[in-house]
């Protein structure tokens, strides 16, 4: 993916007048998530804001296997 379509689904998630707050940053953060998963250059943080939700990536959680728990 390019930087074009990660600025587009941004920009989708930001318009999306319909999603409540919470609805909004966790559809938000698993979209980060998958994305840095893709692109190891991918800057999370900046992608949030331009979604317009924070999210503090450095309290995630792990489970032993490493899976994600929140």
């Amino acid at each position: 993916m390019t930087r074009k379509d990660y600025i587009l689904i941004a920009e989708v998630i930001a318009t999306s007048w319909h999603a409540n707050a919470e609805a909004k940053r966790d559809l938000a953060v698993s979209m980060a998530e998958a994305l840095e998963t893709d692109n190891p250059r991918f800057d999370s943080e900046l992608f949030l804001r331009a979604c317009g939700v924070g999210y503090d990536f450095t309290k995630r959680m792990f489970s032993p296997q490493g899976e994600l728990l929140n």
